[in-house]
Formats: C-alpha cells, structure tokens, sequence
C-alpha cells in the first residue's frame, strides 16, 4: 500500500489520519518536565477502546461473554445505560495556579501528591489509570458512578452504632470473585479436554500439563483469597490458590460466608490503607480515645460525610459527637477510596 501511495506515503497517511481523526491542536498544555500533553487525550490504544466501547454496545455484549469480564464496573453500566459515555483525560498532579508549575510525572511526584491526586479522583467518580508513554502521566476516564456514599452501612446495634461494608459494595465484589472462579473453571475443563484426562480421575489442583502452557491460568491472580473469622473470633487468610478442587467448591459454594468473608478481607485492607494514609501524614489518630482525626484531607469530602451523619443519625448529632462524626467520615473516605482502587485494576 505504501508504495502504490508514492514517496510521500507517510505524509498522505498522516493527512488521511488527520482528517477521519481531526483534532484543535490549540487544546495542549505543558505538562511534566515540560513535554506537551492535551486535557482530552485522544489516539491512542484506551482512547480508541472507549469510543468503541462507547458507540458499538455489541462490543460490550461480546466482552461481557467472557467469564473475567462478566463482572466488570465499565462494561456492566455501559450495557445498562445505553446513555452512558465515557471520556478519557490527561491528570498533571497537583500544579500551583499562575506558578509556571506544570506538573509532576507519576515516577517522580511525592506519595502525598500521588495520594492527594488519586483520592480527588476517587471523590469525584473517576477511573485512573497508567499510561505507558514516556509523559509518565494518568489517564482518567470519567462517565461512570463508583462507590462515593454508598460504601459504608451503619448498623444500629445494642444502643451503639456498627459498620460493615454495603450491601452493594459486597454484592459486587462477590461478582468480582465469582467471575475470577468461574473463569478458572472454564480454563480447567478445557485443560483437562486437551490433555484427555477423565474429570473423576482429574488429578486435585489440576492446572495443566508443563511446557508452553504452565497452567497458570488456573489460578487466581486478582481474588486471590479472602480473610475469615473463624468461631473462636480468630481471623487468618484462606489462600483460594491452596485449596483443593473441593474445599474450593466448597467455598464457593456458601455463598453467605463468601460474602462475609468478603466483608473482612475488604474492611482487612481498607485499614491497613488507613495506617498508610496515616503514616502519610494526611490524618492522626487520637492516643486515648483511638478516633481519627483530619489533618489535610480534603476538607469538603470530610465535611459533607459528617454534616450527614448528624442530620441522619440521633445518635451522632450534637456537637458532643463532632470527633465521632470526623472519624467516621474519615474512614468511610478510606473505605470508599480503596474499594474505588480496586475497581482501578479490575
């Protein structure tokens, strides 16, 4: 083709390109260590993606199909909502208004940058990912509604209040397993049909024979496992890839203690990304009463959990339980940003 275009081929190509794929090339700013980044990203692999994604709803079917997508956040509301779009940006950090800042690439920009950026996103529903280009820049992809106020559940219990993770919150990542598992098994019987071994006599933990195919497709790379507590109130971590073809069904199989175990693993990892944010600097914990305190988190997203607290809640309102009402929205914050986080890399 490029000969029959002359000698100026790459050139008509880039004309042609242009024109089906026009863009105002005034819309560019400067980003990180100077390079030249655009606020609409365009032309590239993701951005291409979504405006399949985007304008071809038959497309989403199709990835729906597939057992690991059956799961997914992006595809599930696309197919939904047929006015659903998605856009993709460019994220430059944290820059200071009129400074000549123009930004810090993800490589070299402070974990609190970093944090700051990402919670922000969070907030505001907004996907984050990675490029891989050398602008080291983040692509947010904006359109869909996350996890922001309905990530918590407050229980009344005995005169006190509790907190577990939603029902929503739950109910998604249970699909999130079980699509992983479902995939898992798929791969399994098409392993055990190439290699003509007879499912009763399939070997325990059947992951494929050695050589081009190491068989890890039959593991679990994303759900990997899940934290329970036991009778005795002790919690350990149940890895599902140590589990046996059984005890694996099994697990899946009751599918009220999957979820509550899905429950603990979830609130396991959004305190740790507490004690991270804390070690940070971002948020304190009082040494007497173990309340956490907001030091220079947003304070808007903390306000307007706490402001909300005490209009719903009798048990919270009063300035007398202002310090309860911060360490609430302090952690659901948390919550709601980890839970987000994972919707990131699913």
């Amino acid at each position: 083709m490029l000969y029959l275009l002359g000698k100026n081929s790459i050139l008509n190509l880039a004309i042609v390109h242009y024109q089906l794929n026009n863009n105002n090339l005034e819309e560019k700013v400067l980003g990180p260590k100077n390079t030249t980044v655009y606020p609409l990203s365009k032309h590239n692999y993701i951005t291409l993606e979504i405006k399949k994604l985007n304008n071809d709803r038959s497309y989403v079917n199709k990835l729906l199909k597939c057992p690991i997508n059956s799961s997914s956040i992006v595809y599930n509301q696309l197919k939904s909502n047929p006015n659903t779009r998605l856009t993709v940006g460019t994220l430059l950090n944290i820059t200071e208004y009129n400074s000549g800042n123009t930004g810090t690439d993800y490589q070299s920009a402070p974990k609190v940058e970093t944090f700051i950026s990402k919670f922000t996103l969070s907030e505001n529903d907004i996907l984050v990912l990675p490029t891989m280009s050398d602008k080291k820049t983040y692509m947010p992809i904006q359109g869909l509604r996350l996890f922001k106020d309905r990530t918590m559940e407050i229980v009344p219990l005995d005169g006190e209040l509790s907190i577990r993770m939603s029902k929503d919150v739950i109910e998604q990542f249970y699909k999130y397993y079980k699509s992983e598992y479902d995939a898992i098994l798929q791969y399994r019987r098409m392993k055990l049909a190439e290699d003509q071994i007879d499912d009763a006599n399939r070997p325990t933990m059947y992951f494929g024979k050695k050589g081009k195919d190491t068989g890890k497709g039959g593991k679990f790379r994303i759900a990997r496992g899940v934290w329970h507590t036991d009778e005795n109130g002790n919690t350990n971590y149940i890895d599902f890839n140590s589990l046996s073809d059984q005890e694996l069904m099994d697990t899946f199989n009751n599918v009220a203690q999957l979820k509550e175990d899905i429950n603990t693993t979830l609130i396991h990892r959004a305190d740790e990304q507490l004690k991270y944010v804390q070690k940070l600097g971002l948020i304190e914990q009082k040494k007497k009463s173990g309340l956490w305190s907001n030091k220079f988190l947003p304070v808007s997203s903390i306000n307007e959990r706490s402001n909300n607290y005490a209009n719903t809640y009798a048990q919270l309102s009063g300035s007398q339980n202002k310090m309860l009402r911060e360490n609430l929205a302090i952690t659901d914050a948390i919550w709601t940003f980890t839970v987000n986080h994972f919707c990131f890399n699913v």
